[in-house]
């Protein structure tokens, strides 16, 4: 009985020390993503990790595109840390995009490398036409708008 109730309490001490202990905690952000992309291009996007727990931890983020985990980085941080991680992703197909940062949620646009070409071209419709002047000393045109 004496020993039944020894480890009773011994188990007591250790939960009640356990939950009174404060471990890590992470904060992720901000984070910079660009609103559009270029399809098949890579892109890098950067975030800072911050351990703002009283114990140093480890933590993983996961970089998702449209729910399919893409890339994830691994980073231990002591207690008060920061870190800037950088996570890259690259888009196949044009149209809307969800990433996702271990929650942080934004929506990118990818585009084609025609489907830039003819905005630029739709765009400019607007803009003044642009004229070579005359060659420079240099052999190179000057541009005028």
């Amino acid at each position: 009985m004496k020993k039944v109730l020894g480890l009773i309490m011994t188990i007591a001490i250790i939960s009640s020390s356990l939950i009174g202990c404060a471990g890590a905690d992470f904060e992720v952000g901000p984070v910079d993503i660009p609103q559009y992309v270029l399809t098949g291009a890579p892109i890098t996007i950067y975030t800072d990790i911050s351990n703002i727990g009283t114990a140093e931890g480890t933590y993983t983020a996961r970089l998702k595109l449209d729910g399919v985990e893409i890339d994830s980085t691994e980073i231990t941080l002591e207690a008060g840390a920061s870190e800037e991680i950088s996570l890259t992703f690259d888009v196949d197909e044009p149209g809307t995009h969800t990433l996702n940062i271990n929650g942080i949620t934004v929506e990118v646009t990818a585009l084609a490398p025609e489907e830039i070409i003819t905005r630029v071209k739709e765009s400019s419709k607007e803009v003044k036409t642009i004229q070579a002047n005359r060659p420079c000393r240099n052999g190179l045109r000057m541009w005028r708008l």
